[in-house]
């Protein structure tokens, strides 16, 4: 006797801890140690208890009847352990013992608080009751010791009534298998016994084959073969399968009449002579209703003929040509419905599909640029390129290496190694193994000539090949006359000159034209600053147009006869080609009185209060724009002096902000209003100057600002 290796041992732990729980809870009742789940205050001796049958926790019977008592309601009447959460229909309300044969159980000092004393008697899964006195916790495993079976039951043993092991004898089984006719040969083992390995030769129920079975197998099978015997016309055989019984009788000599039924059959006629047909139409009735127009025949009839009108084909549309008996029509009519591509229409006849499936390969070009989309042609992007390859992918230097398989167009591996490439200059590489075609340009910072020769530029990085100085090339024009003014530059000067030609006219301004070779006649176009005699006024023109002013008063002097200077008349009229005006003889007036008074008027005391910072430092920058400006006002305000109106306006054209504050600032001096219309660029400023209230300053702006009177211009000729 030996007890099998694959047979799970007893559960231990179990047993542990409900022996472990058992002895834990009757040394904390009897210590007065234990707490209740509910309201964590110790349980006394005195105080009754219940215990759950399912985790034998002890509550107070007052806490755990509160508790039943609150969770119990008419949709759901149970109320579940606070410990183990098992449900019960039943409300705690009678103390018992551990075992529940006594109510009210009155323990003595020495023995378990609870306890009725009793023997548990529990049921066990056994036959036998727990033998242990009333005890709280799960009764422990039974001990009794009973004679047990083998599996094969010749053999018996004493073992433990709770011990799960079994044991098979050395003995052959010998139970009698299914197959009622052997018995079992192996040793004695658990479970059912293996089949019957014994072979038995069967035939089939019509006796023509037969075959090897086991012996649990039926004592006959059919096989698939025809009968093939002889039937009671002795003309047939039976082409039935296989079969048991009899044979049928002979179909052939139950017929009487032709296959229409028209005709019978002479009593002289045989089975095996063929059927004779009759020249009529066979006129059976078709599933249609019509009959069949066929001459007399064998087989089933043919389709319905007669022209059928309003029949649709498997497409929905309906066909005129159509016959009753056709049951799929198929017109000649192209779907073109868009496939579910979007990009290819269906041109199959009569389609009835409802989603057409492009059957066409997609082509695109994937994301990789190497392959092409190999699934049908589909709606959306394509999905990313699966081709793998399995040749090992290195970096350039062949430090790292990626194994295959390796996702098409998958990039080299990053390398940490310095790049071992041979580069063009010799300093120091400091940039990793790359897998570009070219190396990224050297940093290192050196000194190089610039491409005009002018200095040695420092801290250069070594791959900038074009190094300017910044200044002017200097090297000498084709024209011999200029020398190039681009930015010092690499190759050659420019072959044409197109620089501005500096000879001097005969008014003494240079040429300006591009340069030649001799200067042609052209328009003098050169500005020219002309003031009154007393200087207050400056006005500029072009210098052709102040030639020909010039030229004008001199022949009217020469027709009345005057002497002309050429030479001292140029340089008067230039200073005073222009005439004064009132404002003039009071600026005059003011000077003589500021000499007569010892005053300097362009003593920053005297003029800081007329013309605010800004005003001078924006007529000092763009003089021609400011002289201008005090022109125009000058003019407007006169005009209001003299009108018969209240004021008088003027709109100046569009121009930037800063310009616009200029004659702002400048208009309190003047006494006059502004207004600004408009959007940003086109915001402009309309000035008005009033009769009685606008005002020409004494101490006009050039003044203000220490202008300085135009050049001399030079004798005409």
């Amino acid at each position: 006797m030996r007890f099998p290796s694959k047979r799970p041992p007893p559960p231990k732990k179990k047993l542990e801890e409900s022996k472990a729980q058992k002895e834990s809870l009757e040394e904390q009742l009897q210590n007065g140690s234990y707490d209740c789940v509910i309201c964590c205050i110790r349980v006394r001796n005195a105080q009754p208890i219940w215990n759950c049958q399912l985790c034998f926790h002890i509550f107070h019977l007052r806490c755990v009847a509160e508790w039943a008592q609150t969770s119990v309601s008419r949709e759901n009447p149970t109320w579940r352990c606070p410990a183990c959460q098992g449900e019960s229909a039943v409300l705690p309300a009678i103390y018992q013992c551990f075992c529940g044969k006594q109510r009210n159980p009155q323990s003595a000092k020495s023995s378990l608080p609870h306890s009725c004393g009793q023997l548990c008697l529990k049921p066990r899964p056994c036959a036998h009751k727990c033998n242990r006195p009333c005890h709280p916790g799960r009764c422990p495993p039974c001990e009794a010791i009973v004679s047990r079976s083998c599996h094969c039951a010749k053999t018996k043993t004493q073992i433990k009534c709770d011990s799960k092991m079994s044991f098979h004898c050395e003995q052959k089984c010998g139970r009698r298998l299914p197959c009622m006719k052997h018995y079992c040969q192996d040793r004695c083992h658990p479970g059912q016994c293996s089949p019957c390995e014994e072979i038995k030769t069967i035939g089939c129920v019509c006796g023509r084959s037969s075959q090897e079975v086991s012996c649990e197998a039926e004592d006959s099978f059919r096989c698939d073969k025809p009968c093939g015997k002889t039937l009671d016309c002795r003309n047939h055989e039976c082409s039935a399968v296989c079969h048991k019984g009899p044979c049928e009788k002979c179909k052939l000599a139950q017929i009487k009449t032709c296959p229409c039924g028209k005709m019978r059959l002479s009593d002289t006629w045989k089975c095996s002579q063929e059927v004779p047909l009759c020249t009529q139409a066979c006129e059976k009735t078709l599933e249609c209703g019509h009959r069949c127009l066929e001459k007399c025949h064998f087989d089933e009839c043919p389709p319905c003929t007669v022209p059928a009108r309003g029949k649709r084909c498997r497409c929905g549309y309906i066909v005129d040509d159509a016959q009753c008996g056709q049951t799929t029509l198929i017109c000649k009519r192209r779907c073109n419905k868009k496939k579910v591509c979007g990009r290819h229409k269906c041109l199959d006849e009569c389609c009835d599909k409802e989603f057409h499936i492009c059957d066409l390969v997609c082509g695109k070009m994937l994301s990789c640029k190497l392959h092409t989309c190999q699934i049908l042609c589909h709606k959306g992007s394509c999905p990313k390129c699966d081709n793998v390859s399995f040749d090992e992918l290195s970096c350039h230097c062949g430090a790292s290496v990626l194994y295959p398989p390796i996702q098409c167009n998958a990039p080299p591996p990053e390398c940490t190694q310095l790049c071992n490439r041979e580069h063009s200059c010799a300093h120091p590489v400091r940039h990793p193994c790359h897998s570009d075609a070219s190396c990224p340009p050297c940093t290192s910072l050196t000194e190089k000539r610039c491409h005009g020769g002018h200095e040695m530029r420092r801290n250069i990085p070594c791959h900038l090949e074009n190094v300017s100085c910044g200044r002017a090339c200097g090297l000498p024009l084709p024209c011999k006359r200029h020398t190039c003014d681009k930015i010092c530059h690499s190759g050659e000067c420019p072959e044409k000159c197109e620089q501005p030609c500096q000879v001097a006219r005969d008014c003494g301004h240079p040429c300006k034209l591009p340069c030649h070779d001799i200067c042609p006649p052209s328009t003098c176009f050169a500005n020219v600053n002309l003031t009154c005699p007393c200087g207050r006024i400056v006005e500029t023109r072009s210098c052709h147009q102040f030639q020909l002013a010039v030229n004008n008063q001199i022949q009217q002097r020469i027709r009345r006869g005057e002497d002309v200077n050429l030479a001292t008349d140029l340089i008067q009229l230039s200073k005073g080609f222009l005439k004064c005006v009132e404002q003039c003889a009071i600026e005059i007036r003011n000077k003589k009185m500021a000499e007569g008074f010892k005053i300097d008027p362009t003593n920053t005391s005297f003029t800081s209060g007329l013309y605010t910072d800004f005003v001078k430092d924006e007529a000092r920058k763009n003089w021609q724009f400011a002289s201008k400006i005090v022109q125009k006002l000058n003019d407007l305000v006169d005009l209001a002096k003299t009108s018969s109106q209240a004021s008088r306006s003027f709109s100046f054209e569009p121009m930037p902000r800063d310009q616009r504050r200029f004659i702002y600032e400048l208009l309190e001096v003047y006494r006059c209003t502004g207004q600004s219309y408009d959007q940003e660029p086109k915001r402009n400023i309309v000035v008005t100057a009033y009769k009685e209230k606008s005002i020409i300053p004494t101490l006009s702006l050039g003044s203000a600002i220490g202008f300085a009177n135009p050049l001399p211009l030079r004798k005409l000729v």
